[in-house]
């Protein structure tokens, strides 16, 4: 039996934009802001590990507690971009769904990336999340200190 972590996935849910047809730069632009922010925040919390691709965001987090008040604040912080940001103020807001689950998680040997249990559930989890919403796993519950 392997470390276990505290992951989370995000999913930016795009339909706003194909409804309002936005321009791909402009696209571009927004999921730039999106990544740089969800990135220097999950600096702040501890992220040992973060991959950005097409079908969302993932971040493993040692502690469950820190994934979790990043989750919430992730969401948080987007909406209050979306709004106060010149690049994006006549941008429609796109939503974000989050998951968290705490499992197993391994880093491959050439360190590039990680696999496991709680790699593999994190995804379906955040696809399950409502719109600007934190879904999380039943074993996260279960280890967490924080108020809910």
């Amino acid at each position: 039996m392997g470390p276990y972590f505290a992951v989370i996935s995000t999913r930016l849910d795009r339909s706003p934009l194909e409804a309002a047809r936005l321009p791909r730069d402009r696209i571009a632009v927004l999921l730039g802001e999106y990544k740089y922010l969800a990135e220097s925040m999950a600096g702040q919390y501890g992220s040992l590990h973060s991959a950005f691709a097409s079908e969302g965001h993932m971040f493993l987090f040692e502690s469950p507690d820190a994934a979790l008040q990043y989750a919430l604040r992730l969401i948080e912080a987007w909406r209050r971009h979306n709004q106060t940001s010149p690049a994006l103020s006549e941008t429609p807001h796109m939503p974000i769904r989050v998951g968290c689950c705490f499992g197993e998680c391994i880093q491959l040997q050439t360190g590039e990336g990680w696999v496991g249990r709680g790699v593999d559930l994190a995804r379906p989890v955040a696809e399950a999340a409502g719109l600007d919403e934190v879904y999380t796993t039943g074993n996260v519950l279960d280890v967490v200190d924080l108020p809910l």
